[in-house]
């Protein structure tokens, strides 16, 4: 068994991972072979481009199981990481532009759901750590869940998400696309009523999470998403942009006093603990720099490397949690991944005016939330979120792919 902070870190490196998404991608793959090898209506996959970096990826987190305190663990986390390649290779090979409109949907849907249940956490305190096992949040609630200087009947959400942090994450990543589609022209996207109001949730449901990083990273990636937009110049935006400027006013009065307090009121040692970690970590990767301590392997090392009472906990910083888990290789194989989807973003993004090369844009401001948000916030590997990452990996590929099929056949 496993116990303290190792039992919570393994949840956030897929040591303990087994639950709907799993029957439901073994179901789709089933489904695939069938029309691939038996019914043959479908053609077998070929290799693309980007998967090399996914292959890359993989064969680092091999790598760096041998000679890992404890290589189960490290098996159990390259199981992990495979299964979400699984998503991307499956995605990647099948999405279509005919699918948009269902995963916008789909989107939608997420957001009404996790605001419902937000709403319900904030104000009331139950259902909050919904997704966690029974009991489980009674020894987080005094870490997490009350907020330093809010009032006490003041609850921060989480939704569907295991984590408060997850929550705000994932809203500010789905913004980026309904923001996308409220500022697509009419004849490419009409739906721009339930558009805007869905995006009002969204933004509500973020702020419910009371997290930092996720609101940060939101304002950053949103400027830059608008900044992009307005530099186009298109004259149907003109109407969208002063009714946001609108829609800021009125909300500044309720919602300036929150995030002062948030910012203000908490406790400096919660603060300076974070950089605790940051020594912790960066120690432990010192010692074991070409291919780090092992995958899942982290929370191992921390009481032989934890001095001065530091607090033995996940550093909250993901550059430096996949070095010390991966190394210098890992790291390098994770960024060349997440650039070169960055780059097929944008491409994506210039390569035409269609609905789906504007969503390259919102695909490059969704991978800008990661890596914003990552600087400080080690929850990229929540189940959520991290099943929407490889999602985002397999949807820059294929539109891209079909960007280019059209333009051939144009």
């Amino acid at each position: 068994g496993y116990d303290g902070n190792l039992l919570g870190s393994t949840v956030y490196t897929g040591t303990l991972s087994l639950g709907l998404t799993d029957f439901i991608l073994a179901g789709i793959y089933l489904a695939w072979f069938v029309h691939v090898f038996l019914l043959r209506t479908v053609p077998l996959p070929g290799f693309l481009p980007f998967d090399k970096w996914v292959l890359a990826l993989i064969a680092i987190y091999a790598l760096a199981i041998p000679g890992s305190l404890n290589p189960t663990l490290g098996v159990y986390s390259l199981i992990h990481l495979i299964k979400h390649a699984l998503i991307y290779f499956f995605v990647s090979r099948n999405f279509q532009r005919k699918h948009i409109v269902w995963l916008m949907a789909s989107l939608c849907f997420a957001v009404v759901l996790d605001f419902s249940l937000a709403a319900v956490q904030y104000k009331t305190g139950m259902l909050a750590g919904l997704a966690l096992d029974k009991g489980a949040l009674d020894g987080l609630h005094s870490q997490q869940y009350i907020v330093p200087g809010m009032d006490d009947s003041e609850t921060r959400a989480t939704g569907t998400s295991l984590d408060s942090h997850a929550l705000g994450s994932y809203m500010a990543q789905i913004s980026a696309f309904l923001l996308v589609l409220l500022l697509a022209p009419g004849r490419q996207w009409p739906y721009k009523k339930v558009t805007a109001l869905v995006w009002a949730l969204c933004v509500s449901t973020m702020v419910l999470s009371l997290s930092r990083s996720a609101w940060l990273s939101f304002l950053l990636s949103t400027a830059f998403l608008l900044w992009v937009v307005f530099r186009m110049r298109e004259r149907h935006t003109h109407r969208f942009f002063m009714l946001l400027f609108a829609g800021v006013v009125a909300v500044v009065p309720w919602l300036a006093p929150v995030v002062i307090e948030r910012f203000t009121n908490a406790p400096i040692e919660l603060l300076t603990s974070r950089f605790d970690m940051w020594v912790i970590a960066l120690d432990i990767w010192r010692d074991h720099l070409p291919l780090g301590v092992g995958p899942s392997n982290y929370s191992l090392h921390l009481v032989d490397y934890s001095r001065d009472f530091l607090e033995e906990t996940l550093v909250h910083n993901v550059t430096i949690l996949i070095g010390v888990e991966t190394g210098i290789l890992g790291l390098i194989a994770f960024y060349s991944m997440h650039f070169a989807a960055m780059s097929s973003s944008w491409s994506l993004f210039k390569s035409g005016n269609t609905l789906g090369c504007r969503l390259g844009l919102a695909l490059f401001t969704v991978f800008l939330v990661f890596l914003l948000d990552g600087m400080t916030n080690p929850l990229f590997k929540e189940p959520i979120v991290y099943f929407n990452y490889w999602m985002y990996l397999g949807l820059v590929v294929a539109l891209l792919k079909s960007s280019a099929t059209g333009h051939r056949a144009t």
